[in-house]
């Protein structure tokens, strides 16, 4: 009964062997399903997967079909904004703690410890590393200078008011005053 019950969570989520008997183990211990036979489950580590695990396997098997569909449209866009983050990340003219916002969101996501603890629910607290590396890139994106953005996607920039209407334009000359020409004056 065991080993049905794995390849059916096996067929069903396509999940590793591994997890899938660590989701029925799970399952058997929560006392919601009695083993039969009077049978005991094995005991498992706190840390292993859980049954929100099984949703979130779930979800990557409804996810890989969109990413098929919308990938080859996303995956330029994807490109030209990851360079044009590695070249504003490069530019001069990008203020220095503009730029450490995303190499310190990665340094978060990489350390260990994380200031929202991995136990918070509906994902929070596993997903935070991501959360805090997305909110970075956006913070950059959002902070840089329009005009350098701009050049770095290789967009035009925005046309100035003399290139719409050149009939609208005064031309004039100017010169430097100092304050003793304007009392003489």
């Amino acid at each position: 009964m065991i080993g049905e019950a794995d390849i059916a969570i096996l067929r069903r989520y396509r999940v590793s062997d591994v997890d899938a008997r660590v989701v029925l183990i799970d399952a058997l211990t929560s006392g919601l399903v009695a083993p039969l036979k009077g049978r005991q489950a094995p005991e498992l580590p706190r840390d292993v997967l859980r049954w929100h695990d099984v949703g979130d396997i779930a979800m990557l098997r409804f996810l890989w079909p969109i990413l098929l569909m919308f990938g080859p449209q996303l995956g330029p866009r994807i490109v030209k904004f990851v360079r044009a983050l590695w070249r504003l990340h490069r530019d001069s003219r990008v203020n220095l703690l503009i730029k450490l916002l995303i190499p310190l969101a990665v340094i978060y996501a990489i350390f260990p410890v994380d200031l929202v603890r991995d136990r918070i629910p509906y994902g929070l607290g596993r997903y935070d590393d991501l959360i805090i590396l997305g909110l970075a890139v956006w913070l950059f994106w959002n902070l840089c200078p329009r005009a350098v953005v701009r050049e770095h996607m290789g967009e035009p920039p925005p046309p100035r008011p003399e290139d719409r209407d050149p009939d609208s334009v005064v031309d004039g000359e100017a010169r430097p005053t100092d304050d003793d020409d304007q009392r003489a004056g």
